[in-house]
């Protein structure tokens, strides 16, 4: 981890793009959680527990001197532990393993093929991204659980290869019969929505961490308004700092109706718009973008015979693009913006 052939080195660049990555993850999961562990020294230390909470999983990632890699690492070891905090969540979750190794040796206790079998019985999918070179074990640990094995080439591609993990992967409908095969009903999780506490609320203890938590005094007086000093649990009235988390006294998870709005999307995504050839658009089409007003371009008055044929299944020769369920036009600029960033049809809504 101490090579430099990834500037400034391989340790330093893990730890600040996994600080990216815990933010970005839970900005688009917010109802989702994760765990953060470390093999070295041919053990597995569990950094921190599985949760939602952002502030603790980035404190650990920020304190570099308890990271200092050392020794050679037990790839068994890690997944055996991430087993034990996978295995007892529900069958309706999804449940991930991204083990990013800069190694081409394992010091491991017994049979890894062991560990890769349960992994596969409880359909824990393995992904890994490597920073030295390929392993066959690990390789072949990805294909069998359905994940997803790459080496990386440099910084950017370090990047690419670690964000394409923050959306939550897609479950195909054979993945899923074969995932909930002893199970027809997908199992109900009990959420909450705790009351915010104002800033001006006198100083009391959290739950969570056990100490003084109050607004934050960095602010301006204007804008304390909007610093809460911390949530209350709807069920037992616990003071916690953060949300979304699981509320350390009764155990429920505490989340906004503004998390559960943003991970709507993932379950019912939107569709994808399907580029509409010049043949299908006449005098009563739309001749502005429904989303923008950007004028389309005219309609050409001499069509050759290919005009009405889309070359590419993603780009439309008359620049609109039309919602399946609305039917309003869109241009490719507006596809682009509602399919990555909006995740809502305006012309649906």
């Amino acid at each position: 981890m101490s090579d430099r052939d990834l500037r400034p080195t391989r340790f330093d660049l893990t730890l600040q793009l996994a600080r990216q990555f815990v933010a970005d993850y839970f900005d688009q999961n917010p109802i989702g959680q994760l765990a953060i562990l470390c093999a070295r020294d041919g053990l597995a230390e569990r950094l921190s527990l599985m949760g939602g909470n952002t502030f603790d999983h980035g404190a650990v990632l920020s304190s570099r001197r308890k990271l200092e890699p050392r020794g050679e690492p037990s790839i068994q070891n890690a997944l055996e532990m991430a087993l034990s905090s996978l295995t007892h969540l529900p069958s309706s979750n999804t449940r991930e393993i991204l083990f990013i190794s800069a190694s081409l040796t394992s010091v491991d206790p017994g049979n890894i093929y062991h560990t890769i079998d349960k992994l596969v019985d409880e359909h824990i999918q393995l992904s890994v991204i490597s920073l030295a070179a390929e392993m066959h074990v690990l390789k072949d640990a990805c294909a069998r659980t359905g994940g997803d094995f790459n080496v990386v080439m440099n910084e950017d591609h370090y990047k690419e290869l670690l964000m394409q993990h923050v959306p939550p992967r897609v479950i195909t409908e054979a993945s899923s019969s074969s995932h909930l095969a002893h199970s027809n009903e997908c199992d109900l999780l009990v959420m909450g929505f705790p009351r915010r506490i104002p800033f001006h609320t006198p100083a009391s203890f959290c739950a969570c961490h056990g100490r003084l938590v109050t607004g934050s005094r960095s602010l301006s007086y204007a804008d304390r308004g909007a610093a809460p000093a911390g949530y209350t649990c709807p069920r037992c009235a616990s003071k916690v700092c953060q949300v979304p988390t699981d509320c350390p006294t009764c155990g429920i998870t505490i989340i906004m109706s503004t998390h559960l709005a943003r991970s709507y999307h993932h379950l019912f995504p939107v569709q994808n718009y399907e580029p509409v050839a010049w043949e299908a658009v006449s005098t009563t089409s739309p001749s502005n973008c429904f989303a923008c007003a950007f004028p389309f371009p005219p309609r050409p008055s001499n069509l050759d015979e290919t005009s009405h044929v889309v070359m590419d299944s993603t780009l439309a020769p008359s620049s609109r693009y039309m919602c399946p369920k609305c039917h309003q036009h869109f241009c490719l600029e507006c596809d682009a913006f509602v399919q990555e960033q909006l995740h809502t049809c305006p012309g649906c809504t």
